[in-house]
């Protein structure tokens, strides 16, 4: 990042409220877009990881990859795109994903305040 600059940056993870319309790089529109360009985004996929079958939550769930110490299988994004909104039980729309994201103003403020921008 040092050597790229800040002004050549440009994250583009995407925060949806929905998947519904969605591509694998962007949102469906302004309108169902949270956030356009997170550098950096903490997905929970709640207690029902292993059995979600709702598009918002499988946008979450997105490739599978195991193996390392645990021998564990574990769910990985699969693209730019990820869900975040109101939790449901509803069978067939459930969701209890919970995702987090930073801005890139704070991300490269925290950078800079480390000492390790510009």
């Amino acid at each position: 990042m040092r050597t790229v600059t800040l002004a050549n940056l440009a994250p583009s993870l995407d925060v949806c409220t929905t998947t519904t319309g969605s591509s694998a790089t962007a949102c469906a529109s302004n309108a169902t877009t949270l956030s356009s360009s997170a550098p950096a985004i903490i997905v929970s996929l709640g207690k029902d990881w292993a059995s979600a079958t709702s598009a918002d939550q499988l946008e979450n769930l997105g490739a599978t990859v195991g193996g390392g110490p645990s021998g564990r299988t574990y769910p990985v994004a699969a693209d730019e795109v990820f869900v975040n909104r109101t939790l449901g039980s509803c069978v067939g729309n459930e969701f209890d994903d919970i995702v987090m994201w930073v801005s890139p103003a704070t991300l490269y403020g925290d950078l800079v305040s480390a000492g390790r921008l510009p």
